[in-house]
């Protein structure tokens, strides 16, 4: 599934292994006369995906709304043509989505209302990290979270950490955070660090490496489809993600329930 922006609008398109489009053409994501920017795609649970973008309301301002649009395996919009609003405050950037194998989302951005207000920029106030769910029927589900607060935005993870996936058992798919620490302030370099991510089964042979790679300090997130390498689907079982950084080794178990 991948995303594109054309003239006056956000599209999708779905692409087989062979490169091959699967629908008969690209469907208009966005509403009207939106100028999304900052999109994001991930899979709904069902063979569709949703997509989370930002339109401003006016031409060429940097903050705007924030909205997702489920699209369904067949290339039909699930919500109808318009898009389901996650912030109307003017200020989100930077959004980031991931699906909750039910059809639904969770979607968080970089939120500047309280240092963003009428045109004019407060610079005591730092932006804040806001969180929002969105159901498989387009609802929106409460009040928004924030997460990060004030004066915490800059703060960076100590340590190598696997945290447990979620959800934990799944059937679809599941998804496996992690965070990576920056160089001690006296070293030189580079903020980047070599991770590896790989998921075993119960005998200890290696089925998946999701993550073999250099990667920036900070909180990142991958999905497990339950597919081992040559992308065949995996049975019912036990499994174990580890996790490799610098010097640190972590497992953790998961559940696959078909």
């Amino acid at each position: 599934m991948t995303g594109g922006v054309k003239p006056f609008g956000y599209y999708a398109q779905a692409i087989d292994r062979e490169g091959t489009f699967s629908w008969s053409e690209a469907v208009r994501m966005s509403y009207k006369y939106d100028d999304p920017s900052q999109e994001e795609v991930c899979l709904d649970g069902f063979g569709g995906a949703l997509a989370v973008f930002s339109h401003s309301r006016e031409i060429y301002n940097d903050y705007g709304d924030l909205a997702v649009q489920r699209v369904d395996s067949s290339g039909s919009l699930v919500w109808g043509e318009k898009p389901t609003i996650v912030c109307a405050k003017f200020v989100a950037e930077y959004p980031c989505i991931v699906g909750d194998t039910k059809g639904g989302a969770y979607v968080s951005w970089l939120d500047c209302r309280r240092c963003y207000y009428d045109h004019k920029v407060d610079t005591t106030m730092r932006s804040e990290i806001y969180m929002q769910r969105v159901y498989a029927d387009g609802r929106v589900g409460g009040d928004t979270t924030t997460f990060v607060t004030n004066g915490q935005l800059s703060s960076m993870p100590e340590a190598y950490v696997l945290n447990q996936n979620f959800p934990n058992p799944f059937n679809e798919q599941t998804v496996i955070g992690y965070t990576i620490p920056p160089y001690p302030h006296d070293q030189k370099g580079s903020s980047d660090r070599m991770v590896r991510l790989k998921v075993c089964n119960l005998l200890g042979k290696e089925v998946k490496t999701l993550i073999d790679d250099v990667q920036e300090a900070g909180y990142h997130e991958v999905i497990w489809d339950g597919t081992d390498a040559s992308g065949k689907s995996m049975p019912s079982g036990i499994y174990f993600i580890g996790f490799s950084g610098g010097r640190k080794d972590s497992w953790h178990k998961m559940l696959l329930v078909r």
